[in-house]
């Protein structure tokens, strides 16, 4: 009898590995939507030549029945997370991260910047940059749908976000429009 046991849960074991195999191999796209976060910028009033900001991580949050959604990590689309916002003007913007995520809604983007350095006309010194916070937290809902691009367009306002001190020191406070877009 125990033989017969031990075959049946074995046999058992085998039927649902191999079950869950099968379901392992369905398609990828099927309750996923890409998200894309892009950047732009509007230009400075400040005597500045760039903007270098360099990103280390996006997420978005889900919204939890209750309130406990997690976080979903959408991966860098720049090579070395960096970019120049004063070249993200006039319509022009630029890939931040892009993914496929579960569809459903979320709650909020949060983005990560590590550094930030200013240079300006004419050369010299590059100015110390402080910044306040490295997160970036954009609260707004929004939601991905089954096989449709979502577009979340962060719109710096450089001539809100940089601040020259007195003693010639820059802080950068990240003033952010946030857009977003659906279509396919």
């Amino acid at each position: 009898m125990k033989k017969f046991l031990s075959i049946m849960v074995a046999l058992s074991l085998m039927v649902s590995f191999g079950l869950v195999g099968a379901s392992c191999g369905t398609d990828v796209s099927a309750n996923t939507g890409t998200i894309e976060v892009r950047v732009t910028d509007a230009p400075p009033e400040y005597d500045i030549a760039t903007i270098d900001i360099t990103f280390s991580e996006v997420a978005i949050h889900t919204a939890g029945d209750n309130g406990d959604g997690g976080w979903t990590y959408i991966p860098i689309a720049i090579v070395d997370g960096s970019l120049d916002l004063l070249l993200l003007q006039d319509g022009v913007d630029a890939l931040l991260a892009t993914g496929l995520v579960t569809i459903g809604s979320y709650t909020q983007l949060r983005v990560i910047i590590d550094t930030i350095a200013v240079t300006l006309v004419g050369g010299g010194d590059p100015p110390e940059v402080i910044l306040p916070s490295g997160e970036l937290k954009l609260v707004r809902p929004f939601t991905v749908e089954e096989g449709v691009t979502t577009t979340l367009l962060l719109d710096f306002i450089a001539t809100e976000s940089i601040v020259v001190t007195g003693d010639g020191k820059i802080i950068f406070q990240p003033v952010v429009k946030l857009t977003i877009q659906q279509g396919e």
